[in-house]
């Protein structure tokens, strides 16, 4: 967790120093997040003495956690500037449609790391209940974020971001997508 924390923080440091601040470690972004980890923690430990270490499940887990890492980390450090924490609500200066590197496989490459570190981390913990509880909680966010997300990038970027959107699936099971909607209307 603290190298994932690090991470954002120092990629906000990189390409938003005039806006850096604790906030960006993006420790107690919300109440839900706290909760999460702490509910995910107490599990753990009361678990801890009566659960076997099934360690090619540990393994798995820690490659997700690794892979789901590097994907948000790569694709936060492939937008640049043009990457933001915050959906934004009006299209800055600086902020092009992002197409290139890891965007040209996946819609949404940081939600999908994201995604793939969170769940990957109540593996490792081998957390059952946490484990359904982050996939559920994950499929929630995303499906209230990604659909307001994508409605602004195509009010900032017009027929570029449909088309953009059209090609490039988002690879998040459950997750649905404005765009996805979009087209089969």
């Amino acid at each position: 967790m603290s190298l994932a924390h690090l991470g954002e923080y120092l990629f906000v440091a990189r390409f938003h120093t005039k806006d850096l601040a604790w906030k960006d470690f993006l420790i107690d972004q919300s109440k839900a997040y706290v909760f999460s980890f702490l509910f995910s923690q107490t599990e753990f430990w009361l678990e801890l003495s009566h659960k076997p270490v099934v360690m090619p499940l540990v393994a798995f887990g820690v490659v997700m956690i690794l892979f789901g890492h590097f994907l948000r980390i790569g694709a936060m450090f492939t937008a640049a500037k043009s990457f933001t924490h915050l959906v934004q609500h009006s299209k800055r200066q600086e902020h092009t449609l992002v197409t290139e590197g890891l965007y040209n496989f996946i819609r949404h490459p940081s939600y999908l790391g994201w995604s793939l570190w969170a769940i990957g981390t109540q593996i490792v913990l081998l957390n059952p209940v946490s484990f359904v509880l982050y996939i559920c909680a994950t499929v929630k966010f995303f499906n209230d974020r990604i659909p307001y997300e994508e409605m602004k990038l195509f009010e900032f970027f017009g027929t570029d971001y449909i088309h953009y959107a059209k090609r490039t699936r988002t690879w998040m099971p459950f997750v649905d997508t404005w765009a996805d909607k979009l087209e089969k209307w």
